[in-house]
């Protein structure tokens, strides 16, 4: 009813050359109006679960490639029906991404977004009961620098960097360190408090990227404790300043 509602608000509006968008919208609209202006024309999704990302940015006009990389089976099956036969998004074969090739167990959350490749804290589960692990599987294990070396890279290229890996994102960094020098943004999934066991602090995180020669450009919340209203996730995006 909610989604019929703003489709008939928007017809009304659509008159005026106005559009009502909720503030995910918009977030994903200005990105791609940033992805635009600095000629981005590859995306690299780690952690794409069934499309989501992926899906947003082309129905806010993104009109480059999006490369997703997914490690769970049941979404990388429905990430790879989704985008069947899609031209500009190209699922790469099921694996996680990391600091070093091998193979690794990943827990299975109910929701499926929370899965990750570390043991969850309790203040997890009990800001997000659904977030609760229910099983694992084993995985591949590679570092983005070795998935794209071959593909990614050109001085003709401007990529950004998605990284949203449940408290990983520290290891998919180090596993990416060769290609960041070719990277023109990073959007990064960061965490005011441990929510996975022996994640990496986002302040390590920004002094990496920073160190990177990147800067901070955008912050946008993503995951809050209901009870407390905590922060506890938000996506940090970084740019490569010209």
């Amino acid at each position: 009813m909610r989604g019929l509602a703003r489709k008939w608000v928007n017809r009304a509006l659509g008159k005026f050359g106005l559009q009502l968008v909720s503030a995910g919208d918009d977030q994903r609209l200005a990105l791609v109006d940033l992805l635009r202006q600095r000629g981005v024309d590859h995306v690299i999704d780690v952690g794409a679960n069934t499309g989501q990302f992926a899906q947003q940015l082309l129905d806010k006009g993104f009109a480059g490639t999006i490369h997703c990389i997914e490690p769970l089976s049941d979404a990388h099956r429905l990430l790879s029906q989704r985008f069947a036969g899609n031209s500009r998004v190209h699922v790469l074969a099921r694996m996680a991404a990391g600091a070093e090739s091998g193979e690794a167990s990943i827990n299975i959350a109910r929701n499926s977004v929370s899965s990750s490749l570390l043991p969850m804290e309790d203040a997890h589960v009990d800001a997000a009961p659904r977030s609760v692990y229910v099983s694992e599987e084993r995985v591949f294990v590679e570092p983005i620098a070795s998935i794209f070396a071959q593909t990614l890279g050109s001085q003709e290229q401007r990529i950004l960097l998605k990284i949203d890996a449940q408290g990983y994102e520290g290891e998919v960094l180090k596993g990416a360190a060769g290609l960041l020098p070719h990277i023109d943004a990073v959007l990064v999934e960061m965490s005011t408090t441990e929510l996975y066991t022996g994640q990496v602090d986002w302040t390590i995180i920004h002094q990496r990227l920073a160190g990177a020669g990147f800067a901070l450009w955008n912050l946008l919340p993503d995951f809050r404790d209901r009870q407390t209203g905590r922060l506890l996730q938000f996506d940090g995006l970084y740019v490569r300043p010209d």
